[in-house]
């Protein structure tokens, strides 16, 4: 990828801030247009800059908990206490 310019940068600074806010948005901040920072987005995200969008969760204001999926690559002789250790 080409080195990162102030655009770039300024793109990053704003969805590290809030990683939801419209390309619209950022448009307005950085003067492109929404298909232009989508575009540059495209870009940092193919480059390996931006590694993903996460969602954070304080897991304490959840009433019923946070369910997961999990995959295991265990031996069959191992399975039961492979079960018991995640079963608490």
């Amino acid at each position: 990828m080409r080195t990162l310019d102030e655009t770039d940068r300024e793109i990053l600074r704003l969805l590290l801030a809030d990683a939801r806010r419209p390309f619209s948005d950022i448009a307005e901040r950085v003067d492109l247009s929404a298909p232009a920072v989508s575009d540059r987005v495209d870009r940092l995200r193919e480059a390996g800059v931006i590694e993903g969008f996460t969602l954070r969760v304080d897991a304490d204001g959840l009433s019923t908990g946070v369910e997961a999926l999990v995959t295991l690559d265990v031996a069959p002789a191992d399975a039961e206490s492979a079960y018991e250790a995640m079963a608490g």
